[in-house]
């Protein structure tokens, strides 16, 4: 009995298994779908030309530069406007506008006195001491002289009137002024600024001082000579006849 179970158990296996494998020959699997196409291979690839230093340098003329994007300070050609300005603040005792005139790192101011001063802590003292001394000035400039020396640098000489208030129409003295301004990107600034007085007046009278000291000296030599001369005569005996 045990043994017709067995070879029932084994039959409905083969039959199985039959039957399975059956079905299995019987599917048809559908071919994958092409999801990417190759390339064909008859067209050709397009070929870039690298341009030579000579193209790049023709293409270079053509390409417009806005002047407003390069950061390039505008240096104006110096003008007399330099000296009337800081003349105008010394009419005005206006101190830190003749300091600010002046170059920050660079400067060096010699007046007709022979001052020297270096820096601008040396002229705000030396501004002070001025204008309390002397009173409220009017000073007034003849430029005579404009250079260019180079790009940023340029030369001023003239003259400059010293009145002593505004109102008058002599002026008090004159002054012979040389300036060397250079241009820091925004505005000129005086590097180094030299005064000398002029004694014209002075140099008239001393010199009509020295004509008359010098014929008053010819006189009193001409006068002794003649002195001397007589009593040599007196010494010396006449020869007899």
């Amino acid at each position: 009995m045990l043994l017709k179970k067995n070879l029932l158990a084994a039959t409905l296996c083969a039959t199985a298994i039959s039957s399975f494998a059956m079905a299995q020959d019987n599917v048809v699997i559908p071919p994958a779908p092409q999801m990417l196409q190759t390339a064909p291979t008859d067209v050709q690839s397009p070929v870039v030309e690298m341009p030579t230093n000579q193209d790049a340098s023709a293409a270079l003329q053509y390409i417009e530069i806005d002047p407003t994007s390069v950061n390039t300070p505008v240096i104006t050609p110096i003008d007399k406007n330099v000296i009337d300005d800081v003349l105008s603040f010394y009419s005005n005792q206006d101190i830190e506008s003749i300091i600010s005139a002046y170059g920050e790192y660079e400067m060096m101011m010699v007046d007709h006195e022979g001052v020297v001063l270096r820096n601008r802590e040396d002229l705000r003292r030396y501004l002070v001491e001025l204008f309390a001394s002397k009173g409220k000035q009017s000073y007034k400039a003849t430029t005579e002289s404009i250079r260019d020396i180079s790009t940023g640098t340029g030369l001023l000489s003239g003259a400059i009137d010293v009145f002593l208030t505004p109102n008058d129409v002599t002026p008090k003295s004159k002054l012979m002024f040389t300036m060397l301004a250079k241009h820091d990107g925004v505005k000129w600034k005086i590097s180094h600024f030299q005064a000398t007085e002029v004694k014209q007046n002075a140099n008239v009278d001393a010199g009509q001082d020295d004509s008359s000291e010098s014929s008053i000296r010819m006189m009193v030599i001409a006068l002794i000579g003649a002195v001397i001369g007589f009593f040599i005569s007196k010494l010396i005996p006449k020869k007899s006849q």
